[in-house]
């Protein structure tokens, strides 16, 4: 599993989100082809969804982290652009997966390749977002979350742990948005 959630609107979330998670699931790789029942899983965030930079996030696809480091930097720089950057990651995480689950490295060697995408979960992370009904309210306005609202860490761990299960023997490549509906929300159907 590859787990990275640097939120803050630095050039850091950039290395930690994303290349940070696509070198440890690539490291991973060689010993889960070894094991009898690997599974990778991966957490993005519905955040994918957001607006993002292309910039950014061709420079992460391109695994050109200089390049992505110093437009960070650049979003950085700028209040009306900085939180470009989080949702960058996300999205650049997601779309990586998407090209590579289904190659001979990952569903070839019979590694699901898979991500859950969290909506607002209860952490230290969001504690500053959620700390109050006030805050709470401004946020949820943001992301959406018509069912059930702001989830615990559980409402994610059990998606999680039944993507990196032997159980999973068929899901490839996809991004399961635990989100409370905000995907359904945001984008409605079209994605189809």
């Amino acid at each position: 599993m590859a787990v990275a959630g640097l939120a803050q609107p630095i050039p850091a979330t950039v290395a930690v989100n994303y290349f940070g998670m696509v070198a440890s699931l690539e490291n991973l790789r060689p010993l889960l082809a070894r094991s009898s029942a690997p599974r990778a899983v991966g957490v993005a965030s519905m955040a994918s969804i957001m607006p993002t930079d292309d910039a950014l996030v061709d420079a992460m696809l391109t695994w050109d982290e200089p390049a992505a480091l110093r437009r960070a930097e650049e979003l950085a720089a700028d209040e009306a652009t900085s939180a470009l950057i989080y949702a960058s990651t996300k999205a650049a995480f997601c779309r990586w997966l998407r090209r590579h689950a289904a190659t001979d490295r990952w569903a070839g060697a019979s590694i699901p390749l898979n991500a859950v995408a969290p909506g607002v979960i209860r952490t230290p992370m969001t504690a500053s977002l959620t700390s109050t009904a006030e805050a709470r309210q401004q946020l949820l306005h943001q992301v959406p979350m018509p069912l059930n609202g702001i989830a615990e860490a559980i409402a994610v761990a059990y998606p999680l742990a039944w993507l990196a299960s032997e159980e999973n023997t068929h899901l490839c490549g996809q991004t399961v948005f635990v989100d409370g509906g905000s995907d359904v929300v945001l984008r409605g159907d079209t994605t189809w």
